[in-house]
Parts: structure tokens; C-alpha cells; sequence
């Protein structure tokens, strides 16, 4: 509320329970999950964080693809079983003969959250009563985190509603491929295959009309400059290193249009090119940078103004 509460006023609150719930079953299934990590490698949990749709987890050893598949399998395995997920306050001496995953050291009271032979932790967090409360865990993604791995997981309706999003994402792709959602994998491999050659080829033609360009083009008044369009920075620099061929103090080769600004980049082994950097930068407002020798970057003015500017 934006209002000023009074002192002893009433409120009244209402629980969000879809949302509690799937707290309660992320939750629950870190509980599996880490149990399982802890009692199949002795590795730690040493990390985690809770977010509305997703869980991860940071454990401090490296786990390998075919570990965290029979980890998701084992997990689940757990869920169907059903097994109670007890909640209990040992005193002091039944604390300190019992063995439980804690982050920290905690004095008093603690709350111990248990999956009979699975898991058994410190912990003030809600739960569900049984593991098979969790529906469902999937290991979404994960990767290798500070010597260790993180792991990312998705519980219950998410993990419904994660499965449906990825097999609509694979439908579609397998109708855009018109290909068997079994081949999906081999057909982009093909398709990457031939986008490869056809870039190289591409790539060849490239240099070819390039070097053809290149016969016509003549310095004028110690200067060469290329104005060009559709053209990527890897071919701009095999266009700069053709042009730097021919006898000129400056070369200069910009990419673009006048709509969408350019791309350049100037060299010379002869004037001072730090200087025409600081006047881009003050005449058009162009970002870049480089040496004396050669600089480049982008700039947004229109191209009888570079070249006026250039001359």
C-alpha cells in the first residue's frame, strides 16, 4: 500500500498458494537433488538461488553430462517414490551426533528438513509433505562455475510447461525443415554444411571482384578513397591491405551509406593519422580509435562530406 499504516491498524493478506506452491516444490526438489549430488560424489552444494520459474544450484566439484542425466534420472526416481519429507528440532546432544548439509554454523534451535535416506539439511524454508509433491525435476541447463558446476533445475507445472515450450520450439522447427523431428539435428548439421561452402565461395568471389576493382582504382592527389556497400569487416581489411598496394599517403576505405552511417578505416605511413582521428571525432562526432598509423571506427555524415573532409 502507498498509504501511512497507523499504529495497531488490521490488514489483511491473502497467500499466493500457486506461487507458494511451486516455491515449495523447487525447493523441495533442490533438497533431492543436492541430497543425491552429496551422497553419489560427497560434492557440496555451495550456492543457490530461488527465482520465480527456476532453481540453480552451484556445487563445488565438476559434474560431466552423463552424471547430471543420472542425477535428473535418479531425482526422479525419488518423486515417484513418495517418500515423507519430515520436519524436525533435535536437542543439542541428538544435533551433534547427527550428520546434516549446512552452509553455515548454526547455534541453538535448528530446524532439520529430511528425505529418508536421500537428504537430511538445515533448513527454515516451506516444503511440501512428500517428494512426489514435486511432480517432476528437469535439469534445464547447466555449466562449469568457479571450478565447480551449476545446475539449473525446474519443478513441477514448470517443468510441464518447459517441456511444452521446447517441444512446440522442435515442431516448428521440424516443419520449417520439412524434416522427422528424429532428423532435425542431422538436417541443420547439413545445412550449416552447405552455408559454410557456400560462404567460402562467397568469400572467394569476394576477393576476386575486389582484386578486379582494385586494377581501376588510382590515387588522386596522394589519396585513395573507397566508398563501398555490403561489405563485412573481414573483407575490409582484405579490400584495405589490396588498396594499401598502390602508391598513395593515405588509404582509405569506408562502408556504408549515408542512412546508416559507416564503417572505416584509414591508414598511411606519412601523415599523422591521431590528428584526422580527433577531427572525425569533432567535424562528425565518428567513435573508433587506432594509431598514427591507422585508425578505425564509425562515424554517421553523409559521403561527399567525408570526402571533402579527407581531400
Amino acid at each position: 500500500t502507498d498509504r501511512i499504516m497507523e499504529n495497531g491498524s488490521s490488514v489483511y493478506g491473502q497467500v499466493d498458494w500457486k506461487q507458494r506452491h511451486s516455491y515449495m516444490q523447487h525447493h523441495t526438489g533442490e533438497h533431492i537433488l543436492s541430497g543425491l549430488i552429496y551422497r553419489s560424489y560427497g560434492y557440496q552444494n555451495v550456492g543457490f538461488h530461488l527465482s520465480a520459474n527456476t532453481v540453480t544450484i552451484d556445487v563445488d566439484h565438476e559434474l560431466n553430462q552423463l552424471q547430471i542425466e543420472e542425477l535428473e534420472v535418479a531425482a526422479n526416481r525419488i518423486i515417484w517414490e513418495n517418500l515423507p519429507v519430515e520436519i524436525s528440532f533435535p536437542l543439542q546432544e541428538e544435533l551433534d551426533e547427527l550428520f546434516y548439509r549446512s552452509k553455515k554454523d548454526i547455534e541453538g534451535q535448528t530446524r532439520i528438513v529430511s528425505i529418508p535416506n536421500v537428504d537430511t539439511c538445515a533448513c527454515c524454508a516451506p516444503h511440501v509433505k512428500h517428494t512426489g509433491e514435486v511432480g517432476a525435476l528437469c535439469i534445464s541447463r547447466w555449466e562449469k562455475y568457479k571450478g565447480g558446476v551449476r545446475l539449473e533445475l525446474i519443478c513441477g507445472d514448470k517443468a510441464l510447461e518447459n517441456h511444452r515450450k521446447l517441444l512446440n520450439i522442435v515442431s516448428n522447427l521440424s516443419v520449417s525443415l520439412s524434416a522427422k523431428i528424429e532428423t532435425i539435428e542431422e538436417t541443420v548439421q547439413k545445412i550449416l554444411l552447405e552455408k559454410g561452402n557456400d560462404q567460402e565461395k562467397l568469400v572467394n568471389l569476394q576477393k576476386a571482384l575486389m582484386q578486379e576493382r582494385t586494377k581501376d582504382i588510382v590515387s588522386e592527389d596522394d589519396q585513395i578513397i573507397v566508398f563501398e556497400q555490403g561489405m563485412d569487416s573481414s573483407m575490409q581489411k582484405a579490400y584495405m591491405n589490396l588498396l594499401m598496394k598502390k602508391e598513395a599517403k593515405i588509404w582509405s576505405i569506408f562502408v556504408g551509406s549515408d542512412e546508416q552511417g559507416y564503417r572505416f578505416q584509414i591508414a598511411s605511413e606519412s601523415v599523422d593519422l591521431k590528428e584526422v582521428e580527433e577531427k572525425l571525432k569533432h567535424l562528425f562526432h565518428a567513435k573508433g580509435g587506432g594509431s598514427s598509423k591507422a585508425i578505425q571506427g564509425s562515424v554517421i555524415a553523409k559521403k561527399i562530406d567525408l570526402e571533402l573532409f579527407l581531400k
